[in-house]
Protein backbone atom coordinates (compact mmCIF):
# COMPACT_ATOMS: atom_id res chain seq x y z
CA UNK A 1 0.00 0.00 0.00
CA UNK A 2 1.12 3.51 -0.80
CA UNK A 3 1.73 6.54 1.54
CA UNK A 4 -1.02 8.14 -0.18
CA UNK A 5 -3.32 5.32 0.48
CA UNK A 6 -7.12 6.81 1.62
CA UNK A 7 -6.66 6.54 5.49
CA UNK A 8 -10.34 5.81 5.80
CA UNK A 9 -9.07 2.59 3.77
CA UNK A 10 -10.35 -0.40 5.89
CA UNK A 11 -8.36 -3.74 5.96
CA UNK A 12 -7.45 -7.29 7.35
CA UNK A 13 -3.34 -7.15 8.41
CA UNK A 14 -1.56 -9.99 9.18
CA UNK A 15 1.25 -10.27 11.05
CA UNK A 16 4.53 -12.37 11.65
CA UNK A 17 2.79 -13.90 14.71
CA UNK A 18 -0.95 -14.76 12.90
CA UNK A 19 1.05 -17.39 10.55
CA UNK A 20 2.22 -20.76 11.70
CA UNK A 21 3.83 -23.42 9.87
CA UNK A 22 1.06 -25.91 10.45
CA UNK A 23 -1.77 -24.01 10.29
CA UNK A 24 -0.81 -20.92 7.66
CA UNK A 25 -2.87 -17.33 9.02
CA UNK A 26 -4.74 -18.09 12.64
CA UNK A 27 -5.78 -14.71 13.12
CA UNK A 28 -5.94 -11.14 11.53
CA UNK A 29 -6.42 -7.50 12.65
CA UNK A 30 -8.96 -5.16 10.97
CA UNK A 31 -7.25 -1.72 11.02
CA UNK A 32 -8.46 1.91 9.33
CA UNK A 33 -5.28 2.94 6.81
CA UNK A 34 -4.58 6.26 9.44
CA UNK A 35 -4.31 4.03 12.27
CA UNK A 36 -2.51 1.21 11.47
CA UNK A 37 0.74 0.11 11.61
CA UNK A 38 3.56 1.16 9.17
CA UNK A 39 4.33 -2.45 8.37
CA UNK A 40 1.14 -2.91 6.87
CA UNK A 41 1.84 -2.62 3.38
CA UNK A 42 2.09 -6.14 1.14
CA UNK A 43 -0.27 -7.07 -1.00
CA UNK A 44 -0.52 -10.77 -2.27
CA UNK A 45 -2.95 -12.46 -5.30
CA UNK A 46 -4.64 -15.51 -5.31
CA UNK A 47 -1.95 -18.45 -5.87
CA UNK A 48 1.17 -16.22 -4.22
CA UNK A 49 3.34 -18.12 -0.86
CA UNK A 50 4.04 -15.54 1.28
CA UNK A 51 6.65 -16.61 3.51
CA UNK A 52 8.14 -14.67 6.70
CA UNK A 53 11.76 -12.73 6.09
CA UNK A 54 12.06 -12.37 9.32
CA UNK A 55 12.72 -14.67 12.24
CA UNK A 56 12.62 -16.98 10.24
CA UNK A 57 12.72 -20.04 12.33
CA UNK A 58 8.77 -19.18 13.08
CA UNK A 59 8.33 -20.63 9.08
CA UNK A 60 5.92 -18.03 9.17
CA UNK A 61 4.43 -18.80 5.35
CA UNK A 62 1.13 -19.56 3.85
CA UNK A 63 -0.08 -19.76 0.49
CA UNK A 64 -2.58 -17.38 -0.59
CA UNK A 65 -5.98 -18.50 -1.53
CA UNK A 66 -9.41 -16.15 -2.42
CA UNK A 67 -10.43 -15.59 0.87
CA UNK A 68 -7.26 -14.04 1.87
CA UNK A 69 -6.41 -11.90 -0.88
CA UNK A 70 -8.09 -8.80 0.35
CA UNK A 71 -5.51 -9.24 3.35
CA UNK A 72 -2.47 -6.70 3.73
CA UNK A 73 0.67 -8.16 4.92
CA UNK A 74 3.09 -7.34 6.82
CA UNK A 75 6.31 -5.90 5.10
CA UNK A 76 8.66 -8.25 6.98
CA UNK A 77 6.96 -10.65 4.69
CA UNK A 78 8.04 -12.09 1.13
CA UNK A 79 5.19 -12.31 -1.75
CA UNK A 80 6.59 -15.05 -3.73
CA UNK A 81 4.72 -14.89 -7.28
CA UNK A 82 4.76 -18.25 -9.03
CA UNK A 83 6.38 -17.24 -12.34
CA UNK A 84 7.62 -20.53 -14.68
CA UNK A 85 6.53 -22.65 -11.92
CA UNK A 86 3.08 -24.25 -10.52
CA UNK A 87 1.90 -22.05 -7.84
CA UNK A 88 0.97 -25.18 -5.73
CA UNK A 89 4.50 -26.40 -6.00
CA UNK A 90 5.85 -23.34 -5.51
CA UNK A 91 4.41 -23.21 -1.57
CA UNK A 92 4.88 -26.47 -1.04
CA UNK A 93 8.90 -26.46 -2.21
CA UNK A 94 9.40 -23.23 0.25
CA UNK A 95 7.94 -25.37 2.82
CA UNK A 96 10.18 -27.96 2.67
CA UNK A 97 12.66 -28.68 5.40
CA UNK A 98 15.80 -28.02 2.49
CA UNK A 99 14.28 -24.73 2.02
CA UNK A 100 13.80 -23.58 5.17
CA UNK A 101 16.86 -24.76 6.45
CA UNK A 102 18.75 -22.42 3.37
CA UNK A 103 16.69 -19.65 4.84
CA UNK A 104 17.61 -19.92 8.45
CA UNK A 105 21.60 -20.12 7.09
CA UNK A 106 21.23 -17.52 4.95
CA UNK A 107 19.38 -15.19 8.26
CA UNK A 108 21.55 -12.53 10.13
CA UNK A 109 21.45 -11.37 13.79
CA UNK A 110 20.90 -13.36 16.77
CA UNK A 111 18.14 -12.34 18.44
CA UNK A 112 15.87 -11.62 15.90
CA UNK A 113 17.76 -12.85 12.51
CA UNK A 114 15.74 -12.14 9.05
CA UNK A 115 16.81 -12.72 5.28
CA UNK A 116 16.82 -9.80 2.77
CA UNK A 117 14.30 -10.13 -0.10
CA UNK A 118 17.41 -10.48 -2.96
CA UNK A 119 18.62 -12.99 -0.40
CA UNK A 120 15.55 -15.23 -0.67
CA UNK A 121 15.44 -15.05 -4.28
CA UNK A 122 18.89 -16.25 -4.38
CA UNK A 123 17.98 -19.51 -2.44
CA UNK A 124 17.96 -22.63 -4.56
CA UNK A 125 14.94 -25.06 -5.19
CA UNK A 126 14.57 -27.66 -7.54
CA UNK A 127 12.32 -26.94 -10.34
CA UNK A 128 11.28 -30.02 -12.32
CA UNK A 129 9.09 -29.54 -15.81
CA UNK A 130 5.53 -29.09 -14.88
CA UNK A 131 4.03 -32.70 -14.98
CA UNK A 132 5.97 -33.55 -12.56
CA UNK A 133 5.47 -30.86 -10.36
CA UNK A 134 2.01 -31.55 -10.33
CA UNK A 135 2.83 -34.83 -9.55
CA UNK A 136 4.54 -33.82 -6.62
CA UNK A 137 1.67 -31.64 -5.43
CA UNK A 138 -0.91 -34.13 -6.13
CA UNK A 139 1.14 -36.94 -3.74
CA UNK A 140 1.31 -34.29 -1.01
CA UNK A 141 -1.97 -33.15 -0.91
CA UNK A 142 -3.07 -36.89 -0.98
CA UNK A 143 -0.44 -38.08 1.76
CA UNK A 144 -1.73 -34.82 3.71
CA UNK A 145 -5.09 -35.34 3.76
CA UNK A 146 -4.88 -38.41 4.85
CA UNK A 147 -2.51 -37.47 7.85
CA UNK A 148 -5.07 -34.88 8.93
CA UNK A 149 -7.78 -36.97 8.77
CA UNK A 150 -5.76 -39.60 10.91
CA UNK A 151 -5.71 -36.80 13.04
CA UNK A 152 -8.76 -35.60 13.37
CA UNK A 153 -10.01 -39.48 14.24
CA UNK A 154 -7.40 -39.58 16.69
CA UNK A 155 -8.64 -36.25 18.19
CA UNK A 156 -12.02 -37.26 18.74
CA UNK A 157 -10.87 -40.56 20.13
CA UNK A 158 -8.95 -38.50 22.94
CA UNK A 159 -12.13 -36.55 23.44
CA UNK A 160 -14.34 -39.60 23.97
CA UNK A 161 -11.91 -41.39 26.25
CA UNK A 162 -11.59 -38.26 28.46
CA UNK A 163 -15.23 -38.08 28.47
CA UNK A 164 -15.12 -41.45 29.87
CA UNK A 165 -12.58 -41.22 32.01
CA UNK A 166 -14.68 -38.16 33.77
CA UNK A 167 -17.70 -40.15 34.15
CA UNK A 168 -16.10 -43.42 35.13
CA UNK A 169 -14.33 -40.75 38.11
CA UNK A 170 -17.55 -39.58 38.74
CA UNK A 171 -19.56 -42.56 39.07
CA UNK A 172 -16.51 -43.81 41.10
CA UNK A 173 -16.70 -40.78 43.83
CA UNK A 174 -20.52 -40.86 44.01
CA UNK A 175 -20.52 -44.94 44.83
CA UNK A 176 -22.51 -45.79 41.30
CA UNK A 177 -19.59 -48.25 41.10
CA UNK A 178 -18.22 -50.40 43.22
CA UNK A 179 -14.07 -49.79 43.59
CA UNK A 180 -12.26 -52.58 45.14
Amino acid sequence: LPDNTQSSFMFHYVDIGSVSYEKGIEKTEFYEFKNSPSRARRIADVGDTIVSTVRTYLKAIDFITENKSNYVYSTGFAILKPFGIHENYLFHIIRSNTFTDQVSFNSKGMSYPAINSTDLGNLFIIIPPLKEQLYIVNQIESESTKINNAISLNRTQIERLKEYKSILIDNAVTGKIKVI
